[in-house]
């Protein structure tokens, strides 16, 4: 038979096995839920190439002197006696052209490599505004959102595809290339600007996209040419 004291024992551990994990679900469920209440919102200015980092065509090119090696003259030097060559007679001395040098020229603006336009899936997963990928003039290139929001989300981060409207995680991943990630996205409105590895091959992808990695889920795509 048991006592009094075990039965009021056990509610008490049922009580204190349960709460942590009321609490982490509450945790999460606000984590989740929250980000579709709120906006962040950034203005990124457009990034600007150092000066230094573009090269001037019209600056002379270095010259390193390098000096000459002596010879050592031969004991027994051989005297070789040129005949002049004779001008055929009637034939004019014909000037030699100049030989202008090339100069390759380097942009000095951004050149937009591809552009697209943000699309609408439903009332939680949309965006709107523009996706430009720029090639700035010092050789690294940016991809830049303009006139940029979407619905906020949990986990929301950026990058590229090779599907160009992916709809869900297969389509995103298995297309193509696949998909590439930047990195999480820095706020759900405003202009901002996102890195693009030097070494990232752009062939072959399509669009960007607006991906939620916690729960799989595709927020917004922009088709990119």
């Amino acid at each position: 038979m048991s006592s009094p004291h075990t039965k009021r024992r056990v509610p008490t551990l049922v009580l204190w096995l349960g709460l942590p994990v009321l609490l982490f679900g509450a945790a999460f469920a606000w984590w989740a839920i929250s980000p579709l209440f709120f906006s962040t919102r950034v203005d990124e200015a457009f990034p600007v190439a150092g000066a230094s980092a573009i090269p001037d065509p019209t600056a002379a090119p270095e010259v390193v002197a390098v000096p000459l090696a002596t010879a050592t003259p031969d004991a027994s030097p051989v005297t070789v006696t040129a005949t002049p060559e004779q001008p055929t007679p009637g034939a004019a001395e014909e000037p030699t052209p100049s030989v202008e040098p090339t100069v390759a020229e380097v942009p000095t603006e951004p050149i937009a490599l591809a552009t697209g336009t943000f699309t609408f899936i439903d009332q939680l997963h949309w965006a709107e505004g523009e996706a430009t990928i720029y090639q700035l003039p010092d050789g690294s290139r940016i991809l830049r959102l303009e006139n940029f929001k979407a619905q906020n989300g949990p986990d929301l981060r950026i990058g590229i595809a090779g599907h160009p409207m992916p709809r869900s995680s297969a389509e995103l991943h298995d297309t193509g290339p696949g998909y590439i990630e930047f990195e999480r996205l820095t706020a759900n409105e405003g202009n901002q600007n996102y890195a693009i590895p030097a070494d990232l091959d752009l062939d072959g992808f399509l669009s960007v996209v607006i991906y939620c990695r916690a729960f799989s889920t595709v927020f917004s795509t922009a088709e990119v040419n």
